[in-house]
């Protein structure tokens, strides 16, 4: 996982480096294009293409049936069920191509999140670093000198401070710092875990930039999956994750889907990929 996340990370920041300085719909608008002609390549070599446009001529056909004997209800029932036996038709034959691109959209998107999910920190600002650990940390880190919380330090770069001491919760096995930010830069936190140093970056721009609110452990495929933006810690990391928190770009929902809210910039890339697959279909030879 960790070497796709690196190719994956390299590639978007390339094809999004041009547009950092811009409104993130512009960036965001040429990545859906792209995706929704790559849709329509997989969903032309991983669908029954003849099969879908019998199946869309034949619910045409019910639909000019209904209109042409719409004063015989025994010819209405009819073709209103040839509707609905060829809609489900339909839908079976859209679901192996879907499902080719369920893997492609995730791994888009969480690479998309990293870029567009969060706004920048700016100069002044307060953010949290949050370490949690594995489950054996006193025997690799061991205890501070007050004998109560591990003996974890960090090692700022000019540009950013600490706003306070650290907070630890053994439960989680969570020690938390306070940041705060002096000046817009990238920065390199370095973490001392009793003598094993890991890093985690923090970002103070108002740029569209990649931003990693986490580095996973190399051992949990799902993290590592849903948190692409920075290498994962190594197998041998006395710590599980390190995080940071950055605002977030803010959330939406279609009018009327309040139960679908989510991030803003999730709903634009559904709607410009799925524009864009059906404005150049017919350029590509796709039946839909």
């Amino acid at each position: 996982m960790s070497y796709l996340n690196s190719a994956l990370r390299g590639i978007f920041d390339i094809l999004l480096y041009p547009f950092q300085g811009l409104h993130f719909l512009v960036g965001l608008g040429v990545v859906s294009v792209l995706f929704g002609i790559l849709a329509l390549i997989v969903y032309k070599h991983t669908s029954n293409q003849e099969g879908i446009g019998s199946t869309k001529d034949k619910i045409y056909a019910n639909l000019f049936e209904i209109r042409l004997y719409n004063d015989d209800l025994g010819a209405i029932a009819r073709a209103m069920g040839g509707i609905l036996r060829y809609n489900v038709k339909y839908l079976g034959l859209n679901l192996v191509p879907i499902l080719w691109l369920i893997v492609p959209f995730m791994l888009t998107a969480c690479q998309l999140d990293a870029h567009y999910g969060y706004v920048g920190l700016e100069p002044d600002e307060t953010t949290m670093l949050v370490v949690e650990l594995g489950e054996n940390w006193e025997q690799t880190v061991g205890l501070a000198a007050d004998g109560v919380r591990p003996a974890v330090t960090l090692d700022l770069p000019d540009g950013l401070t600490l706003d306070s001491p650290a907070v630890w919760a053994p439960e989680p096995r969570e020690l938390a710092w306070r940041l705060r930010t002096a000046a817009p830069g990238n920065y390199e936190i370095g973490v001392d875990l009793g003598g094993q140093r890991e890093t985690k970056s923090l970002v103070v721009s108002d740029r569209i930039v990649r931003r990693s609110t986490e580095r996973p452990s190399s051992g949990d495929i799902l993290a590592q999956f849903l948190h692409p933006a920075e290498p994962a810690l190594d197998s041998s990391s006395p710590a599980r994750r390190i995080a940071v928190a950055y605002p977030e770009r803010g959330t939406w929902a279609p009018p009327g889907l309040a139960i679908a809210e989510g991030p803003t910039w999730v709903w634009w890339f559904l709607v410009l990929s799925v524009a864009a697959g059906f404005a150049l279909k017919d350029v590509f030879g796709v039946t839909l």
